[in-house]
């Protein structure tokens, strides 16, 4: 959650995986990257920006 919004969708369950430990920020990274070069839009590059 970041300004108190709840994150949803794709993208969200990507970050609370990272922020639960699921998967390292990397594999995250990694993640979204293969889903960008499969057609995913997002103006994201990172999950950075959506962690607290």
């Amino acid at each position: 959650m970041q300004l108190q919004v709840p994150i949803s969708g794709t993208l969200g369950l990507l970050v609370v995986a990272v922020d639960k430990g699921i998967l390292t920020l990397d594999e995250g990274d990694r993640c979204l990257k293969q889903m960008i070069e499969a057609g995913y839009r997002t103006p994201l590059a990172t999950l950075s920006s959506l962690l607290r």
